[in-house]
């Protein structure tokens, strides 16, 4: 199986200040032999996404699950 990541571009955050944000909305994780199957798998495991309103979810396979954390506070 291979891992994927699903996200939008559509929408926005704030910062900690309360600041309008754009960027990329992370819709979750899952996996499968394919994205179309990776998908399914994450409709199933996340009742959620029945109600959020994000028109399109982009999917990525992800080399690793190896993760790095950097600071953006000198």
């Amino acid at each position: 199986m291979k891992n994927y990541i699903f996200y939008t571009d559509e929408g926005y955050t704030q910062d900690n200040n309360s600041n309008y944000v754009e960027n990329c909305q992370i819709i979750g994780w899952a996996k499968g032999k394919t994205p179309i199957e990776a998908f399914n798998n994450l409709k199933q495991e996340c009742e959620y996404l029945k109600e959020i309103s994000f028109s399109e979810v982009i999917c990525q396979q992800l080399a690793c699950k190896k993760r790095f954390y950097f600071s953006l506070i000198a």
